[in-house]
């Protein structure tokens, strides 16, 4: 999960890929079609037509007093171009033949998730700002057509299996299977 309010990280000093997210969540087709308590998933790579994409999947957490903070399935994805941050297509997940079986309104898991739970807040908002730097540099290679190296590879799946909510990943692998197979192989 990406926190996204932006009053955390100010406006100094974020990625291109946590400035986007902050435009994208203040965009109309945002506005019109994402619940306001949505939050961002880990932005999805998207190769078409020999340009880069970005897919921003959403899902809602719901805190739940004396009970914690529940997650619930992605339900929408909004896809924008990289670098440019225009948005291409705004997608509901609850209305995809494919996900007809999912059940929205049941939380899949609780945050934070078992692998986080012994860092610091601190911690783990190091973790996250790495990873957004590393989905920077993906985006960038991927546009301009380069090889990651196998050190970059294992320090991004290394960040990425740490930091992303297991109770989500079916839902990931569903929009990208070729990706999170790629980066985040199942054991």
């Amino acid at each position: 999960m990406i926190n996204d309010n932006g009053a955390v990280f100010g406006t100094q000093n974020l990625t291109k890929i946590e400035q986007l997210i902050k435009q994208t969540r203040n965009s109309e087709i945002f506005r019109k079609n994402v619940p306001m308590e949505a939050s961002t998933g880990f932005p999805i790579p998207l190769r078409k037509a020999g340009q880069t994409f970005i897919i921003l999947p959403y899902f809602t957490l719901i805190r739940k007093m004396n009970e914690g903070i529940f997650a619930f399935p992605i339900t929408s994805a909004i896809t924008i171009e990289w670098p440019t941050g225009k948005l291409v297509n705004y997608q509901d997940l609850r209305k995809v033949e494919t996900w007809k079986g999912v059940v929205w309104d049941r939380p899949v898991g609780k945050i934070p998730h078992e692998a986080i739970v012994g860092l610091t807040y601190r911690d783990v908002m190091e973790k996250r700002k790495e990873l957004m730097s590393m989905y920077d540099q993906m985006f960038d290679k991927l546009t301009e057509g380069s090889a990651f190296s196998p050190e970059w590879e294992e320090r991004f799946s290394s960040l990425l299996r740490l930091l992303m909510e297991p109770f989500l990943e079916k839902y990931y692998r569903a929009i990208s299977p070729k990706f999170f197979e790629y980066f985040l192989p199942v054991k």
